[in-house]
């Protein structure tokens, strides 16, 4: 048995640059305030665990799961907002490579990323890739 995991950004789909606009756009939208976006600094490169981190630095440890929320939120609508009038487009044969592996017997595949779930999930979707029954 074989076992494949694909990113979704920049693996799947073409979203990296507007995701990344995206993201520092709502943080500063929510705090008032731009984040590094030296993402080696953080520990966990992630949608949460870079604003965590960042709360954190900047003395917000009670307000933390709130303003998660709030910056989260305003990612999904802008996010949502923006792949209505640009879709997300598909890495060239990313759709058709993971049809190809769904059908091969002793391969199994899953998707990771560092993103939010509902983000994710509109970018595969824009792109027109199906990972129904792909954990």
């Amino acid at each position: 048995m074989h076992h494949i995991m694909f990113d979704i950004d920049g693996t799947l789909v073409q979203s990296s640059k507007f995701d990344e606009k995206l993201y520092n756009e709502a943080i500063f939208e929510v705090l008032g305030h731009k984040i590094d976006t030296n993402w080696t600094k953080y520990q966990h490169i992630t949608d949460s665990g870079i604003l965590s981190q960042h709360l954190k630095s900047i003395g917000l440890y009670k307000e933390t799961y709130e303003l998660e929320q709030k910056v989260k939120d305003k990612f999904i609508r802008k996010t949502e907002n923006y792949i209505s009038e640009n879709p997300v487009r598909e890495i060239l044969g990313a759709s058709n490579f993971i049809e190809k592996l769904r059908n091969i017997e002793n391969v199994s595949i899953s998707i990771a990323t560092g993103g939010w779930f509902e983000t994710a999930s509109m970018k595969l979707k824009s792109a027109g890739i199906d990972i129904s029954e792909i954990p």
